[in-house]
């Protein structure tokens, strides 16, 4: 996945230089960062990137505003005149970021690539919740219709707005990444009420979220298939599907659904 929060959080000139240094030369306007930005991504498509990963919950609301061109250019143009000013954050630099957020939302969807984006529980203590609720994209949403949005951890503890989203928007996934095991009855819970509310073609049921340590990978992907195991085994009992179709859905959450999502043709 090709990691965005680094390419649209900039606030001095110093950064700018390190995002574009690969390509070796110089971005004196907005215009000529995005063109180097559409440069580098499709370069890691090339290499074998499926996607971009957002993960800026951790450091601001993802409640994306809106903003002109010229906004966001006030603040570029601000830092990028004086290789010694630093916008302010994270007023100063919201017009910009909220703007190339957007820009690279038309980047994937022209490269038809889709965007996960980190929502609910965060790692760490002490993190503001709030900020990292889906229901803050909403608007996000609405705009980029032809952007496939895959939104992270099952939205934890705000399973309500997710199931929601999914259900509203037909560019919204559910990906159950980290949520089996900081919460399994949450997704025990959450997998019936989906199966019930969601077509279950929206569902990913399992993603590792461990950079670099197999070990644990495994035994995440072993947790996720208990909590399907139990969630559609009482489905099955209370009459809602029958075994076999449990077992067709078991295999779309777990393997069709993200072969399809990520065109990996597997």
């Amino acid at each position: 996945m090709i990691p965005l929060p680094g390419f649209h959080n900039i606030c001095s000139r110093e950064q700018v230089d390190q995002r574009v240094a690969a390509l070796g030369r110089t971005v004196t306007t907005l215009e000529e960062y995005l063109a180097a930005c559409r440069e580098i991504f499709e370069a890691f498509k090339r290499v074998g990137a499926i996607g971009f990963k957002d993960q800026s919950a951790y450091s601001r609301p993802i409640d994306y505003g809106n903003p002109t061109r010229a906004e966001a250019e006030a603040v570029f143009n601000g830092f990028m005149a004086d290789p010694r000013r630093v916008a302010a954050y994270p007023d100063g630099i919201r017009p910009l970021d909220d703007y190339l957020f957007h820009a690279f939302l038309r980047m994937a969807r022209d490269m038809d690539m889709p965007v996960q984006i980190h929502t609910g529980h965060m790692a760490g203590i002490r993190n503001d919740i709030a900020k990292t609720n889906a229901v803050g994209l909403t608007s996000v949403l609405e705009l980029h219709r032809d952007v496939r949005f895959d939104l992270f951890h099952a939205n934890w503890p705000y399973s309500g707005e997710l199931l929601f989203l999914a259900k509203n928007y037909p560019n919204v996934t559910i990906d159950f990444c980290w949520a089996n095991i900081i919460d399994p009855v949450y997704c025990q819970a959450m997998f019936k009420q989906a199966l019930a509310s969601v077509p279950h073609g929206k569902i990913h049921g399992y993603g590792s979220d461990f950079l670099g340590h197999p070990d644990r990978a495994w035994a995440h992907a072993g947790i996720a298939r208990d909590n399907m195991a139990v969630a559609l085994a009482e489905m099955v009992e209370m009459d809602y599907l029958g075994l076999d179709e449990a077992k067709e859905v078991a295999r779309a959450w777990l393997f069709d659904n993200a072969n399809l999502f990520f065109r990996l043709g597997l």
